[in-house]
Order: structure tokens, then sequence, then C-alpha cells
């Protein structure tokens, strides 16, 4: 079962995704859909999150475009 993942730079929504690796760290590539590439600046704990989202999410990665 995949975990989505939602990817954010300067504070905006990029895209999210959906994959089976379920931890990320900073310094990984994480290539999106259309071939988009980006590398993680830095992850949000789901614990942050859950009291502000519905539906089921892996986590959040703030992300630079490559």
């Amino acid at each position: 079962m995949g975990m989505r993942f939602v990817l954010v730079s300067d504070g905006e929504i990029l895209e999210s995704f959906e994959t089976a690796q379920a931890s990320w760290r900073t310094g990984d590539e994480v290539i999106a859909h259309g071939n988009r590439r980006y590398r993680v600046v830095s992850v949000i704990p789901v614990e942050r999150l859950a009291e502000f989202v519905d539906e089921p999410i892996g986590g959040v990665l703030e992300v630079e475009p490559l």
C-alpha cells in the first residue's frame, strides 16, 4: 500500500504523490509526476499535521527544485 506525501516549497503546495517508501530524509531526491525532480530540504512529521488533515497522509516534504 502506498503512502501519500505532499511536496511544499516557500509555503506553497507544489503537488502530492504516492510511494511505497515510507521514510524520507533531508537530501533525498524525489522524482514526482512528469519526471519533475526535487531535493528534500526538511521532513514535517505527520503528528504535527494530524489535527489539520482529514485524509490519510504519509507526511509533508519541504523541497527545492533540481
